[in-house]
C-alpha cells in the first residue's frame, strides 16, 4: 500500500509540473510577508540578500522566525529581480489562504536529510504536503499551516550498532544516548505535524509573545545552524521577547526566551516516565553603536526529563549555573548547550561574514573551560558576497564550514564513560532531537562539512550550483585515537537547484548526485546516491 501511495503521489506531482497555466495574462502573485517568512524558505534568502546590498533595513536574521510586523515592514528601496513576486502585503487585517505546497523527494541508495524537517526522507520516494490559512486582527496574528508526509522508507544496509531487534535501526554510534534513527523501522513511515503554525501577539515597546510550532533558527548560519535550525522542523513552544531590536542609543539589543516540549521517536531508549522532555532557551544579541554592521550574540538551552516549572522555564537566564549545574542537577537528567556568535554586514561591499561556537554540557569550572575550550564543542564560519547586481539580476557566492569532530584528546580513555560529541548526553538519552531528527545540524554531530554555492536571481526565479563535502564520522566509541584502521566516512556531492515562476505557481527542482566513500567506516564500501526534490507551490 505504501508503494502505491508513493507512486500515486509521484504521478500527481508530475502532472502538476506538466499542466500549463492559463493562457490569459495574469499578474504575478505576491508573497504576503504578513503571513510570515518561513525559516529556510525562499523569502528569507532573498530578503537577506537585499540586506547585504543595503536595500532593506537591518533585519533580525539571527533570531527567526521574524515577527509578522517585522516581515510586513520590509520594503526594498530599489527595484530587484523579484520585485513583482516578493513584496510587502498592503492587507492590514482579515483572513487569507496560504499558498499550498507539495514536494516529492527521491533517494536512490540511502536517506539524505537536509533541513527538510519535519519531513524525513528515507530511501525511495517521500511526499510532503502543506497548506493552511492566516489571519490578523490588529496586534494579533494567527497562522495554521500543518504538514503531512509519507515516506516509502525502502530497505538499505544499516551500520551495525551492536544491538538487535528494533534497536538495530537506532543511531550507529550511540544507540542508547541519542534518538537519531538510521531508519524509521520497516514499511512506510509518515506523520502529521503542526508545521509552521503560530499565534503571535505584538505588545507595546516593541515586545512580543506567542505560541508556535514553527521551526526556529538562532544564530547567523545559513547552512549549518548549531543550536536550533529547520532540520527537525519545529516543536510546540511559547516565546516572549523583542519583536524588533530595541534602541538604547549606545547599543541596539534584542532577546527572546522560549520554552516547549520535545517528543521522541519509537526507537528511543528512554525509560518509562523519561520520554517527555521540557526545553527552555534564551538568545540575546547586541548591535553596538559606532561599529556599523556588527552584531554579537549568545544562546543558552536546557533540556530536561523533568516537568515544567518556573525554575525550569527561567533556567537559561540563571547565570549561577553557567559553569556547573546546581547541586541537584547531579541527580537530575539535564543538559546544557550554549553558544556565542557574531555577524558582520558590509553593505558597501555587498558582503557579510559570520560565525558561531557551541559547547555542549557544563564545563565544570572556569579553569577547565580555559584549559579545554574545545571540549564537546562545534563551530560554524561562513560568508556570502554579492558579485553582480542590477534591477533584474543578482549573483551571489556563499561559503560555509562546520566542524563538530571530537579532538584526539577527547577520544582517549576517560574511564567508565567515553566522551560524547555535541548533541549527545548520558542522562537525557534522546539527545538534542525532536521526533528522531537533530534540532541543530546533522553535520555538527561529531562530523564536519563545507558547502560552496553560486546563486543567480532573475525575474524568472533562481538558479544555483554548488559543491559540498560532509565528513559523516571517522571514529567509533572504544577506538584508540591512534588506531590505524580508521577509514573516514566522507561524502562529496554536486548540487544543482532551479526555481521557476510560472503564473500563480512556483516550480522547483534540486539534483544532488553524491558519492559516499567508506560508508559506515567500511573500507572501500563506496556508495552512489541521487537525491532529487521536485516541488510545486501556489494555486
Amino acid at each position: 500500500m505504501g508503494r502505491s501511495l508513493c507512486a500515486a503521489a509521484t504521478l500527481a506531482l508530475g502532472i502538476a509540473f506538466l499542466v500549463p497555466t492559463s493562457g490569459r495574462a495574469q499578474a504575478a502573485p505576491r508573497l504576503d510577508l504578513g503571513a510570515g517568512v518561513i525559516v529556510g524558505g525562499e523569502a528569507e534568502r532573498y530578503l537577506r540578500l537585499l540586506e547585504l546590498s543595503g536595500e532593506i533595513e537591518r533585519t533580525d536574521w539571527t533570531m527567526q522566525p521574524l515577527q509578522p510586523t517585522v516581515a510586513r515592514s520590509l520594503r526594498p528601496s530599489a527595484p530587484g529581480p523579484w520585485s513583482g513576486r516578493f513584496a510587502r502585503s498592503d492587507v492590514s487585517n482579515g483572513l487569507q489562504l496560504l499558498r499550498p505546497s507539495a514536494r516529492l523527494i527521491l533517494n536512490s541508495a540511502f536517506p539524505v536529510q537536509e533541513a527538510l524537517g519535519p519531513t524525513w526522507s528515507g530511501r525511495g520516494a517521500t511526499i510532503s504536503l502543506q497548506a493552511g490559512a492566516a489571519a490578523r486582527w490588529g496586534r494579533l496574528s494567527l497562522q495554521l499551516a500543518p504538514v503531512v508526509f509519507l515516506a516509502q522508507n525502502a530497505d538499505f544496509p544499516l551500520a551495525s550498532n551492536g544491538t538487535s531487534g528494533s534497536l538495530r535501526y537506532a543511531d550507529s554510534r550511540f544507540p542508547f544516548q541519542i534518538d537519531n534513527p538510521q531508519r524509521f523501522g520497516t514499511g512506510t513511515y509518515g506523520r502529521v505535524d503542526p508545521g509552521t503554525s503560530s499565534l503571535d501577539m505584538e505588545l507595546p515597546a516593541g515586545l512580543a509573545i506567542g505560541l508556535s510550532s514553527a521551526p526556529v533558527r538562532w544564530g547567523p548560519a545559513l547552512e549549518y545552524p548549531l543550536l536550533l535550525g529547520p532540520n527537525a522542523g519545529g516543536f510546540p513552544h511559547y516565546y516572549a521577547g523583542t519583536g524588533r531590536a530595541l534602541d538604547l542609543w549606545v547599543v541596539r539589543v534584542k532577546a527572546q526566551l522560549i520554552g516547549g516540549w520535545l517528543s521522541q521517536s519509537e526507537f528511543s531508549t528512554a525509560s518509562a516516565g523519561k520520554s517527555r522532555r521540557f526545553a527552555s532557551a534564551v538568545v540575546a544579541s547586541a548591535i553596538p553603536r559606532g561599529v556599523p554592521g556588527l552584531e554579537l550574540g549568545v544562546t543558552r538551552m536546557f533540556e530536561s526529563n523533568q516537568p515544567f516549572s518556573a525554575r525550569r522555564a527561567l533556567q537559561p537566564v540563571d547565570l549561577r549555573e553557567l559553569l556547573n549545574g546546581a547541586p541537584e542537577e547531579n541527580f537530575t537528567p539535564v543538559n546544557q548547550l550554549a553558544s556565542a556568535f557574531f555577524r558582520w554586514v558590509f553593505p558597501d561591499a555587498g558582503a557579510e561574514v559570520y560565525g558561531e561556537w557551541l559547547r555542549d554540557d557544563f564545563p565544570g569550572s572556569l579553569r577547565k573551560l580555559l584549559l579545554q575550550p574545545d571540549d564537546i564543542s562545534t563551530f560554524t564560519v561562513g560568508m556570502q558576497r554579492v558579485l553582480a547586481s542590477s534591477a533584474t539580476s543578482r549573483r551571489v557566492i556563499r561559503f560555509e564550514i562546520v566542524n563538530g569532530e571530537l579532538t584526539h584528546n577527547e577520544r582517549g580513555d576517560h574511564g567508565a564513560l567515553q566522551p560524547l560529541p555535541p548533541y549527545v548526553h548520558y542522562l537525557v538519552v534522546q539527545g538534542h532531537t525532536q521526533h528522531g531528527l537533530i534540532l541543530g545540524s546533522p553535520e555538527a554531530y561529531g562530523g564536519a562539512g563545507w558547502r560552496l554555492s553560486l546563486d543567480h536571481y532573475s525575474p524568472r526565479g533562481r538558479t544555483s550550483f554548488g559543491l559540498e563535502r560532509t565528513l559523516r564520522f571517522d571514529w567509533l566509541p572504544g577506538q584508540s585515537p591512534t588506531a590505524t584502521d580508521i577509514h573516514p566516512d566522507v561524502m562529496y556531492a554536486l548540487r544543482a537547484n532551479v526555481l521557476r515562476f510560472s503564473g500563480s505557481r512556483d516550480y522547483g527542482l534540486t539534483l544532488l548526485p553524491a558519492i559516499d566513500l567508506n560508508r559506515n567506516l567500511e573500507r572501500g564500501a563506496d556508495r552512489l546516491n541521487l537525491h532529487a526534490v521536485l516541488s510545486v507551490s501556489g494555486w
